[in-house]
């Protein structure tokens, strides 16, 4: 996974995805989303990525430490040619869904 920067154009640190609550952008668009099949790969994805941790780390991904949730999430992305999988169909979405809420909130549109 690249490492991604600590500043901004500014000098200044970057506030991050957490802060621009992309989160929250995620899940707005998965609950107006009439596509079926795109929820149903992230209920999919979720799920195969807390197998995946299980099966790494033995805890679900959300109890995991934050060097495990990475050690998960390199493996995707370090496969993410491989589209057949559904969780890797979804890592590639969360990535994309993910830069979009990010550059289109306030924070990362002004502030970084």
């Amino acid at each position: 996974m690249t490492n991604c920067p600590k500043h901004n154009s500014r000098g200044q640190p970057l506030r991050g995805a957490k802060a621009a609550k992309v989160a929250d952008y995620i899940e707005q668009v998965l609950r107006e989303s009439f596509d079926d099949s795109r929820k149903a790969l992230w209920h999919e994805g979720l799920r195969l990525i807390d197998v995946m941790s299980q099966h790494y780390h033995g805890k679900a991904f959300v109890n995991a430490s934050p060097e495990d949730r990475i050690a998960v999430l390199t493996v995707l992305s370090d496969n993410d040619h491989m589209t057949d999988l559904p969780e890797v169909r979804f890592f590639i979405e969360l990535k994309r869904l993910t830069v979009h809420g990010y550059y289109t909130s306030k924070i990362g549109i002004h502030d970084d």
